[in-house]
């Protein structure tokens, strides 16, 4: 089965919140310029130039020759976040050697001593 790539359809600068906004349907996403550093130089001229480009995939600015991957635009303003959830969800995950190794443990007196 092919894996679906979630694509926006609109881009647009929010001038009074100095934001990029990005519109996936009824779904809108608001990143502050400033977290993106190849839009931080640009002047509102520029920035009102923003158009979706690889169909939907990137924010592109032509006269300036940007292209913006939104997958990672967005990993890098929510990597963090999405990181602990993963590290988390891990962590409550159980297998058998999981489960062996606590019996083990157990055995032992409980989780052996850092030293």
């Amino acid at each position: 089965m092919a894996r679906k790539v979630a694509a926006f359809s609109e881009v647009t600068y929010d001038r009074t919140r100095d934001v990029i906004q990005l519109s996936f349907g009824t779904i809108q996403l608001r990143i502050p310029r400033a977290a993106i550093s190849e839009l931080r130089a640009l002047t509102t001229i520029d920035l009102g130039r923003l158009e979706v480009g690889n169909a939907g995939l990137t924010i592109s600015q032509r006269d300036r020759d940007i292209d913006i991957s939104v997958a990672g635009l967005i990993a890098d303003c929510f990597g963090k976040l999405a990181a602990a959830e993963s590290g988390r969800a891990g962590g409550r995950k159980k297998s058998p050697k999981k489960t062996a190794a606590a019996r083990r443990n157990g055995a032992l007196g409980g989780r052996p001593r850092a030293d």
